[in-house]
């Protein structure tokens, strides 16, 4: 027999309290106050959808359009996502609640959450229409009910079952829910960022509550496997059946010499719920004296492992880490077999030709990793000292190079060359400024397997 699962995220000691004069009305057995409308405010009012009672304790987050983030969902679903700001979090008791006009986005919706009850979404809100009533009818929460599998099919007991949503992000740590053993903050929009969780019984069964959201997304994890899928499929399935962890086993080569000691970090960020992020994964490890390194526990799919460049003090005054084209990977994790890979590699050459000209005399070739974009997040000087770090690392002369010289027929060979993005560009002494350039790619390398060289065809040269 199954008993409801209390979730761990909320205790809502001390809520704020906020009461307005008004006029009486009867409602079923039971006189309520109906709140004048505010002069400065939306005035939410929530009650029971089934008897009209006023709701004594509910809570409202306010959520903006998600935009183009979102479009491929929408598109995919029909389904409208809402990118939910947890720190406009409010409490509200005995059936209403202000929002200050000037608290309020130029259009936004309300997410309003009572426990018993259905989580409601409003209609979208425009602040260009002033003081406005918004009356939310809650229906009760039948809650959904179901069992998680272990991968041999036996029950698994004690597995954590975690409601993510936009902005609520459910982020796996060393094989566990972050936050999941840490006190609950005092703020209520802290506590909201905090995805839901429970807990099934010793016999892999749970109750819990239903989630409205169509972008919600449902990570559970236990020692024996992982599952996370889109609420949709949650509440649609009444055995859920576990997959094995994956396991990471890669190593760090720059060419002929381990990465020992150096620190690499994987990260899984995942889209396909309606929102980035919202079910993600990073983990850090550190490189043997044979640069090799493991990551135990991962989400099953597709993720990055990065050589990170840590500037130890950025202009912030706290450190800051950049990745840059050469010093990351994309894996697709198998479930329980071992995935192995590599962050750099054996090498390979590099051919091509340059042409347009008679004589190469004076004519230099120089190539190196995509370059940071100018601004953007962490500010563009961050962003120009990772690089910086980087070229002048130990293995940045496998990356940076300078002045290299085509052979007499213009053909060029380019030795030890390692995986990644590059900008390709062409000098000539006679010439200002660059005379030709291109990007090229040189792909990853599969563990144990000797890489073909690379031909990169022809880069034709501006005229004299």
């Amino acid at each position: 027999m199954n008993c409801p699962i209390t979730p761990r995220n909320w205790f809502l000691a001390g809520l704020l309290t906020i009461g307005f004069s008004g006029t009486a009305v009867a409602t079923g057995n039971l006189e309520e106050t109906v709140p004048d409308l505010p002069a400065n405010g939306l005035l939410v009012t929530v009650v029971d959808a089934a008897s009209n009672v006023s709701i004594p304790e509910f809570r409202v987050i306010a959520g903006v359009s998600a935009s183009s983030i979102a479009a491929e969902f929408e598109k995919r679903t029909g389904k409208e996502v809402v990118n939910w700001q947890p720190h406009t979090a409010r409490a509200g008791q005995n059936g209403d609640l202000v929002w200050p006009l000037d608290k309020a986005y130029d259009v936004m919706a309300l997410r309003i959450e009572a426990d018993g009850f259905q989580p409601t979404r409003s209609a979208w809100i425009k602040k260009s229409g002033g003081p406005q009533r918004i009356e939310i009818r809650l229906q009760s929460d039948p809650m959904v009910n179901g069992r998680v599998l272990q991968p041999d099919g036996k029950s698994a007991a004690r597995a954590i079952i975690a409601f993510a949503l936009p902005q609520k992000d459910a982020v796996v740590e060393k094989g566990r829910l972050r936050g999941i053993e840490l006190p609950l903050p005092e703020k209520l929009g802290d506590r909201w960022r905090r995805p839901s969780t429970f807990e099934t019984d010793g016999v892999g069964e749970f109750r819990v509550p239903t989630e409205t959201d169509p972008a919600a997304a449902v990570l559970i994890l236990h020692d024996s496997g992982v599952a996370e899928m889109p609420i949709s499929k949650f509440v649609s399935t009444r055995n859920i059946m576990l997959t094995a962890w994956g396991r990471v086993e890669g190593r760090v080569l720059w060419h002929d010499r381990p990465g020992a000691g150096e620190s690499v970090g994987l990260s899984i960020h995942r889209n396909e719920y309606g929102y980035p992020g919202t079910i993600a994964q990073f983990d850090q490890a550190q490189t043997d004296a044979e640069g090799r390194f493991v990551f135990d526990r991962v989400l099953p799919g597709l993720a990055q492992v990065s050589r990170w460049i840590t500037l130890a003090d950025a202009n912030g005054g706290s450190p800051s880490s950049w990745v840059f084209p050469g010093l990351f990977a994309h894996v697709t994790v198998r479930s329980g077999d071992p995935t192995r890979m590599l962050i750099g590699g054996q090498s390979r050459t590099v051919t091509g030709r340059l042409t347009g000209r008679d004589s190469w005399d004076g004519v230099t070739i120089h190539f190196h990793p995509t370059a940071p974009r100018m601004g953007g997040f962490g500010g563009r000087d961050n962003g120009w000292k990772a690089f910086n770090e980087f070229r002048t690392s130990p293995f940045g002369p496998l990356f940076f190079r300078d002045k290299l010289q085509p052979k007499a027929d213009g053909s060029f060979e380019i030795p030890n060359m390692l995986p990644g993005r590059y900008q390709v560009f062409v000098s000539a002494t006679d010439a200002k400024g660059y005379v030709a350039s291109t990007a090229i790619e040189v792909e990853p390398e599969t563990p144990g397997e000797k890489p073909v060289p690379l031909d990169i065809g022809k880069i034709e040269l501006k005229p004299k």
